[in-house]
Order: C-alpha cells, then sequence, then structure tokens
C-alpha cells in the first residue's frame, strides 16, 4: 500500500519502506498536486500549472518526464488514461482529515503534524495550506465551544492557544483567547494576549489590531474582574469617573464640530490614564446623536507614517456611506488603499495607470478630504485616530 503524508513535509511510504520523495523537485510536486484533488487531473491542467512560462510542448514534454519519474518509483498507482492523469489505491492524509473530522475531531487534529506541503512555496500549495489551515481553525473551534458548554474552560483555552498557534494572524482567533481567558478569571493573561499580538501585528506587517479587536481590550479593562470561570455577557462600558472635566471641553469642540465649525481635538497624557477611554465616551455620545463615527490606530514605525490606518477609517465607514455619484473620481482613486471600495460601490473599477509618486500621493489626500466630505453630507462626522 502507497501512504502519502502531506500535512508537513512531503512523506511516502510504499508497503512499508520509505522512498525519497522531496516535493521541491517536480515529480513529487506533480504528486502531491494529484494526490490533493484526489481526481482525475488533465495533462493541460498539470502542465499550465507546473511550466506556466514555455510553450506548451515544451510544458508537455516536461510533465511527460515527471510522469515517467513517478511511474518508475510508484508503479500503476499512477494512473495515465489518455488526456487525465490520477491516483489509485494511495492513502492520503489529508483526505482523511476530512473524513475523520465531523465524528472523531481529535483523530483528524493528530493527523496534524505539521503545515500543509510546508517545503512547497508555488500559488496552488499556498492557497491549498490556506484552505486546510481555516479547516483546522474551525475544528478546533468547535471543540473549543463543546468544551466551554461543558464547564471545561480551561480545556476550551488550550484548543483556542492552539488556533492562535495555527494562524498567528487570526484576529478573531485571539479575540476568542482573550474572551475565554477572561472568562476564566485571568484577565492580566487576557491583556498580555492582547498586547503580545498586537506587538506581533507591529513588527512583522505594520498595522495594528482593528477597531473590534481593540474596543473588546478596552470593554475589559473598564469591566470589573470576573471572580470565578463564567460565560460572560457581551462586556459594557462603565460609567466615566474623574474625566469629566476633559469630557465637556471635548463635547463642547464636538458641538461646535457639529455645528459646522471642524475642529481637532488632541487628547495627551501617559500610557494607561484614560485617554483611549476618554475618546471612546466622546464617539458613544456622537453615535448616540446620530453621527458617524470611525476610529483607527497609527504606529511608530519610523520614517513616513503608514497610510494604514486610513484604510482602517474607510473600511469601519464603508458600512455607512451611501453610494456616490457616479462621476465621483474618490471611489477608484482610494482603492490603492481599500481595494474593495469600487466593488463596494458596484464599480467595475479603472485600469491603474502608473503615475509619479508625488501626483499620486496628492491624489489620495484628494480622494480622502472627498470622502470625508461626502461622509459628513447628511450627518456630523468624528473621527479618532490612537497613537
Amino acid at each position: 500500500m502507497l501512504r502519502a503524508r502531506l500535512l508537513g513535509a512531503l512523506e511516502l511510504e510504499l508497503d512499508g519502506t520509505a522512498i525519497e520523495s522531496p516535493a521541491t523537485q517536480r515529480p513529487w510536486a506533480v504528486f502531491a498536486y494529484l494526490a490533493l484533488a484526489g481526481r482525475r487531473v488533465s495533462r493541460a491542467e498539470l502542465a499550465n500549472t507546473f511550466w506556466p512560462d514555455v510553450l506548451d510542448h515544451r510544458a508537455r514534454a516536461s510533465l511527460r518526464s515527471a510522469l515517467w519519474a513517478l511511474r518508475r518509483q510508484i508503479g500503476d498507482r499512477l494512473v495515465v488514461d489518455g488526456e487525465h492523469v490520477g491516483l489509485d489505491g494511495v492513502w492520503v492524509d489529508v483526505r482523511e482529515f476530512g473524513r475523520l473530522a465531523p465524528n472523531h475531531p481529535d483523530a483528524a487534529i493528530e493527523l496534524c503534524r505539521g503545515e500543509l506541503l510546508e517545503e512547497v512555496e508555488d500559488e496552488w500549495a499556498i492557497a491549498a495550506r490556506e484552505r486546510h489551515r481555516e479547516r483546522v481553525i474551525e475544528l478546533l473551534e468547535s471543540q473549543a465551544q463543546a468544551a466551554e458548554a461543558a464547564g471545561e474552560l480551561r480545556d476550551a483555552i488550550e484548543l483556542t492557544r492552539l488556533q492562535v498557534d495555527r494562524d498567528p494572524f487570526d484576529e478573531q482567533a485571539h479575540r476568542r483567547l482573550i474572551t475565554r481567558l477572561d472568562a476564566a478569571g485571568d484577565r492580566a493573561a487576557a491583556i498580555r494576549a492582547y498586547r503580545a499580538f498586537a506587538e506581533r501585528l507591529r513588527r512583522e506587517l505594520g498595522v495594528a489590531p482593528s477597531a473590534a479587536t481593540r474596543t473588546l481590550v478596552e470593554q475589559l479593562r473598564a469591566e470589573p474582574p470576573a471572580k470565578a470561570p463564567r460565560m460572560p455577557p457581551v462586556p459594557g462600558l462603565l460609567s466615566l469617573v474623574g474625566r469629566q472635566r476633559e469630557l465637556s471641553e471635548l463635547e463642547a469642540a464636538w458641538r461646535a464640530a457639529a455645528g459646522g465649525r471642524g475642529s481637532v481635538a488632541l487628547v495627551r497624557g501617559e500610557a494607561v490614564i484614560g485617554k483611549t477611554r476618554l475618546a471612546t465616551e466622546l464617539r458613544l455620545l456622537a453615535q448616540a446623536s446620530g453621527a458617524r463615527t470611525a476610529t483607527c490606530a497609527a504606529l511608530d514605525l519610523g520614517g513616513t507614517a503608514p497610510l494604514s490606518l486610513w484604510a482602517e477609517l474607510i473600511r469601519e465607514l464603508l458600512p455607512v456611506l451611501p453610494a456616490p455619484p457616479s462621476d465621483a473620481a474618490w471611489p477608484d482613486d482610494l482603492a490603492v488603499l481599500v481595494s474593495e471600495l469600487p466593488a463596494h460601490f458596484g464599480r467595475s473599477g479603472v485600469p491603474s495607470i502608473a503615475v509619479a509618486p508625488d501626483l499620486q500621493r496628492t491624489r489620495l489626500f484628494e480622494a480622502v478630504v472627498a470622502l470625508l466630505g461626502w461622509a459628513a453630507r447628511e450627518a456630523p462626522l468624528l473621527l479618532v485616530f490612537e497613537d
């Protein structure tokens, strides 16, 4: 029997004997593709996938050589039927994962000794790796919810940590971990988990956690600590205490802005003294009055300030923005920051035209101003920038 392990480095075993099968070599990469597909694949699909940049006859010649090399190693388990190629009689761990997951999740998770085809960086392998990672995280979360329902909160936390390990940039998984740590009465660990996540995003991607994640942590900081493991309700903010003078000044500035006299208010102070909490209170007041609001977080990365904070603001405003006139240029100009913006308004987008960096920067600034003007056309607009 031929057994193929694709989770981790590619490993093959034929009748109990290991076969040297580095996936970085084209024949074994083709084998991995066929094993993942679980079906007959056309020669044209294989040629286009593995030799996309050469003439068709040369790609097909390379494919024939790869299939010949595979046939020498695995014999008639490689099935070539005219224009189609497939595998027969091969046990594949990824397919076994799919079979076990519904009824035997623990056994399915045990098969995951690593990332799918972790040695292969071709586009098809990266896409398959991401899909499998999502399936594993969904399975782990299903187990975590079952443990939570059974009152086994510590088990739920460990299962959530495994989710975070699988995808260190999955914000939903991190929010679940933060919430469950707090529910177990370990708020300090919840805050540490948030800080570690925020630092990883800053260091590796140059972005800040989303508004949803920051709001969750701010709510945890404002809420009394849990006295015992529990399933928390949706947390709410406590009344603001000791900042009435500052809040009154912000309210006065906001009333002036809402009346048509735009303004900027700067909230300064040492870390953890409540600047975010004060800004959150103003935002809640503005929302209660019918205003539109959005918030973002800037990062000190050195050099020119990144534009990612504007992308965050735009994405937060999008759900409440009406479609602009068809001749408005700003949705297409801002697509360089928020790629989904034209499609959000039912536009097909425009071809990208290379322009000088200074001109592109000017067009971006003008487009942001136009967007904000459109957002404030029917209701006052409050924007919050966090450092």
